[in-house]
């Protein structure tokens, strides 16, 4: 879904994951890592559907430019987020192409 962000149909983003395309890419948050952007500064009050789709306005072209040294697109990447250390992790398949700090 380009410009959007996909939640599986009739299901929480809690549950379902998210997924948002950009650049070619395919960014996906699996259900864990939409837990932790509660844990982010300002997110107490939003929906995890707010949470999901600000995060992913803010970073995503980020990640795309990132990636495209390494990763050819189209490409699924799924992001791992470390709340803690404010930086998402992108993989595809079982290799880690990119850490950026949010």
């Amino acid at each position: 879904m380009t410009g959007g962000v996909e939640f599986g149909a009739g299901v929480p983003a809690i549950a379902a994951g998210a997924e948002r395309e950009c650049g070619g890419y395919q960014f996906r948050l699996e259900p864990p890592d939409v837990v932790k952007l509660r844990e982010l500064a300002g997110a107490r009050g939003k929906s995890d559907e707010i949470l999901v789709a600000e995060f992913f306005d803010a970073q995503a072209p980020r990640w795309a430019e990132s990636l495209a040294e390494n990763l050819p697109a189209p490409a699924e990447v799924r992001i791992v987020v470390d709340p803690y250390s404010r930086q998402a992790f992108m993989a595809s398949g079982n290799v880690v192409y990119s850490i950026l700090s949010f």
